[in-house]
């Protein structure tokens, strides 16, 4: 029962980071005319070393890291599924491709996976060594 616990704690931790990183890289506060255009290449690099550390630092320890890592990737989409609510209400005709941003999404959080498979290859040694 307390791995499941720890789980869950670990991957409520990572779907806020995820959603913390989606505010402040993503949205970046702008109404939806002018959001497309204020995003950079920067922004979206700054976003994908934030999903690997944060399944890297999440995923060390626990043998559920790709959990953990799928809560990086949830709370983006919770985050992207708010913000459609809100923009929709102001003005039902923004967010026509809302799938192509739910895969947009999905690529940013992708090296959360990968930073999961990095933190077994260091529980992998640590457990070698001991």
């Amino acid at each position: 029962m307390i791995n499941n616990v720890a789980t869950l704690i670990r991957c409520a931790l990572s779907a806020g980071v995820a959603a913390v990183t989606f505010v402040l890289f993503y949205y970046q506060f702008l109404p939806y005319s002018e959001r497309n255009r204020a995003q950079t290449g920067f922004n979206a690099l700054i976003i994908m070393i934030l999903a690997f550390l944060t399944g890297l630092m999440f995923g060390v320890g626990t043998t559920r890291r790709y959990v953990v890592a799928a809560g990086f990737m949830l709370g983006m989409f919770a985050a992207n599924a708010i913000l459609f609510e809100f923009d929709t209400a102001v003005d039902p005709t923004t967010h026509n491709l809302i799938p192509f941003e739910f895969v947009i999404l999905g690529v940013l959080a992708a090296p959360a996976f990968v930073g999961a498979a990095a933190s077994q290859v260091i529980d992998s040694v640590r457990r070698g060594k001991k």
